[in-house]
């Protein structure tokens, strides 16, 4: 199983938000670069990059976010790169930056890109963000609802091509909520091997409970850099 650290970004700080609030957030942080290169060197090399202040506002990805992304990559990263995809143009310099993944969430729901042309960079390196609040898939830094059911989302663009969808409990994530069942029991079996499963990670029993279902991955923030999962038990589930 994947196992991705979330270096969320916002005003230059490594940071968690309690479910996406920018009123409530902790700073673990005060140099994105110098965070990822020591999580990198401690042997988990798969880095979860999000420009939370494009997320929030609105606006592309920054310049700052981007470098940071291409120097843990250049020092043996594994980087995902998410938050401010707002055009093609976005996306085809996020993958230029050498990222190896990129996360569309609000550039798909509101029609900004054709999901055949952004596909068309690579499937594997171009995944969908199934941001859940009370079941429905949301947008726009969490503020938006799509009007859409989850697994309705997931069904509907695996049939368009999309074959990484990584998918979160908004009212779980940084609150060590733990997975939520109600969520993993209602993905059909065909699709969890397309998932990446991100929000309220707490335990080493969430891991076992995402392995055990099939998950492609797991994306662990506040309980990796707070040591709530030891560093031993997630070197045990990466994959």
């Amino acid at each position: 199983m994947e196992i991705h650290i979330s270096l969320d970004i916002y005003k230059r700080m490594v940071v968690r938000m309690e479910r996406g609030d920018p009123s409530r957030v902790i700073v673990y942080s005060r140099n994105p670069v110098d965070k990822g290169l020591e999580i990198i060197d401690k042997g988990l090399r798969r880095i979860h990059v999000v420009d939370l202040e494009a997320a929030i506002e609105g606006r592309s990805i920054s310049k700052e976010v981007i470098d940071v992304a291409r120097i843990l990559k250049s020092s043996g990263g594994f980087v995902t790169l998410a938050g401010g995809i707002k055009s093609i143009r976005d996306l085809e310099g996020a993958l230029g930056s050498g990222a190896d993944r990129v996360v569309l969430g609000t550039a798909i729901y509101r029609g900004l890109i054709d999901p055949r042309e952004a596909l068309g960079l690579g499937a594997d390196r171009v995944a969908l963000a199934v941001d859940t609040r009370r079941g429905l898939v949301t947008h726009s830094g969490w503020r938006a609802e799509v009007g859409v059911g989850f697994v309705g989302a997931i069904e509907r663009y695996y049939s368009e091509g999309f074959r990484i969808f990584i998918v979160t409990n908004t009212e779980r994530d940084g609150v060590f909520g733990g997975v939520d069942r109600v969520i993993i029991g209602s993905i059909p079996r065909i699709y969890k091997g397309y998932i990446i499963y991100s929000g309220g990670i707490a335990s080493h029993q969430d891991l076992e409970t995402l392995s055990g279902e099939g998950f492609r991955g797991a994306i662990v923030g506040r309980a990796y850099y707070e040591g709530i999962i030891g560093l031993g038990i997630l070197k045990k589930f990466e994959g």
